[in-house]
């Protein structure tokens, strides 16, 4: 019973060597704001080119696929843990 239950108050405490957000700590703290100043060099990341969102998307696709064929795999293993096969199942009439 000596411990204060924590305040849910919104404001976040940031670690110091946590990189610096746009929340309300980064006026907080003016001495660690010269290190953070640094930010011009990744623009390419704020303006991706067409190129890198054309890979971006085909390698989201990919990605999709591969759960697709990791479920696809998981299933036909439930369904045969059932005693019967995919086939068996998809041609059977509905009741």
């Amino acid at each position: 019973m000596d411990e204060d239950p924590p305040e849910n108050t919104g404001t976040l405490i940031q670690h110091p060597d946590a990189p610096s957000s746009s929340g309300p700590m980064k006026s907080s703290s003016p001495k660690s704001q010269p290190d953070k100043t640094t930010h011009s060099a990744p623009t390419s990341t704020a303006n991706p080119s067409p190129q890198d969102e054309l890979n971006s998307v085909i390698q989201d696709q990919k990605a999709i696929k591969d759960t697709l064929q990791s479920l696809t795999g998981s299933i036909q293993g439930f369904i045969a843990s059932l005693g019967g096969s995919p086939s068996d199942r998809a041609s059977a009439p509905s009741q």
